[in-house]
């Protein structure tokens, strides 16, 4: 799939700040498309943005993957990409103004020396103070330009929180999607078999080997799987739609939604909860904004922030093992859910054969569907459940989660 063909469908950019207020918000845009810097010059939309051609062509395509979210998210989420895009236009900035700066020292150096030929000391004197203040500046301004353009500083931590948040809720937004449509292709079939149902009953009503109570039963299932069915499309069109916003597309687009993946269960026995506890006191985010707040400069402000961080790392530590006690528990609940499908999926086969063989009535045949088709739906729930409780796990090590 083309560039082009994205580029359609992305929200063309403005300036704009962050806020949360506005990550659906379709006026500004996200990818570098332009040259912004002389070395830039005959670089690829790909290049200017940091990516391969492999992997642009993959974000710019009509298909959302799960793995994509971050790229996605940073390159094209009108919010999160505009605040990136104001943050290096400022680190740009800068470095212009440095080199401004570094000119004008130059030419204060040659005005001192010009004066100090012609025996103007008074002059020289004034420029040899501008030249100094100038070096200074130009020291000062180029460490801070240094410390701005590195991937992680303090100068762009609340915009790597903000990122960092924005890109766990759409992968919880991505698995509450998947888990929706999961709902609504299983109640897509008990529709169709209570069509079938429905059409039977009324059948044998006609020929007299049945009754109109049965008639009636049968409307009233259908009726019933017919409107869930309704409610759960209507709220899964809600989630894509605020899934394919926060994404970077327009609202009318109509991308396709890839697979959740299933859950890794080798994931769960690598982890060390107490190892894990001490890369979350590091990450963070709240716990990094406190310890870099200003605090007053008394034994009794330095007492009290050291409680304040001992509770705050003390909820962290709480936080995260119901964190970890919720994989295990999950785990727990798969491991039941997938022995329930495995003896469905025996129910069901005899099933099959029984039915081939007019053993069973169809009605019968597809009360056994129906329990195979219950038993497939909270088999995928449990797995979507344990796959949402590793992403909360890793995302409280990575530093997002709460410390009050």
């Amino acid at each position: 799939m083309s560039t082009d063909f994205r580029m359609h469908h992305k929200i063309l950019f403005s300036a704009g700040v962050l806020s949360f207020s506005l990550l659906f918000a379709a006026s500004s845009f996200a990818a570098s498309q332009t040259d912004s810097e002389p070395a830039d010059s005959g670089k690829t939309a790909a290049e200017l943005n940091g990516y391969s051609e492999e992997r642009w062509e993959q974000l710019n395509d009509n298909t959302l993957d799960y793995d994509e979210l971050k790229d996605l998210i940073h390159t094209f989420n009108p919010s999160i990409s505009a605040a990136w895009h104001n943050f290096n236009s400022a680190v740009s900035d800068m470095n212009t103004m440095v080199e401004n700066l570094q000119s004008r020292q130059r030419d204060m150096k040659n005005e001192k020396e010009t004066a100090k030929s012609a025996g103007d000391y008074s002059a020289y004197g004034n420029y040899a103070m501008q030249e100094m203040i100038l070096k200074k500046t130009v020291s000062a301004l180029s460490d801070a330009k240094d410390l701005m353009a590195r991937p992680v500083t303090q100068s762009n931590r609340p915009l790597r929180q903000a990122e960092a948040q924005v890109v766990y809720g759409a992968k919880s937004l991505m698995i509450a999607y998947q888990s929706m449509e999961d709902q609504r292709q299983i109640l897509s079939e008990l529709v169709s078999m209570d069509l079938t149902l429905s059409s039977n009953a009324a059948s044998r009503a006609a020929a007299g080997t049945g009754t109109q109570a049965d008639v009636l039963s049968a409307q009233a299932d259908l009726l019933s799987a017919q409107v869930k069915l309704a409610q759960v499309t209507t709220a899964e069109g809600s989630l894509k739609k605020n899934l394919i916003l926060m994404c970077g597309w327009k609202e009318d687009a109509d991308p396709v939604i890839g697979e959740v993946p299933a859950s890794d269960l080798s994931r769960i026995d690598a982890m060390n909860p107490a190892a894990d506890m001490t890369k979350a006191i590091g990450n963070n985010y709240s716990l990094i904004s406190f310890r870099s707040g200003e605090h007053k400069k008394s034994t009794a402000s330095y007492q009290a922030r050291d409680l304040t961080e001992e509770q705050m790392e003390g909820n962290l530590s709480a936080n995260l093992t119901s964190d970890y006690n919720e994989v295990l528990s999950d785990r727990t609940g798969l491991e039941a859910d997938r022995a329930g499908y495995d003896a469905a999926v025996i129910t069901k086969n005899a099933a099959d054969t029984e039915f081939s063989l007019g053993m069973i009535t169809q009605a019968q045949y597809q009360g056994m569907i129906t329990s195979y088709i219950r038993a497939e739906s909270a088999l995928k729930t449990a797995d979507r459940t344990l796959f949402q409780a590793l992403e909360t796990y890793d995302a409280a090590v990575a530093g997002i989660c709460p410390v009050e």
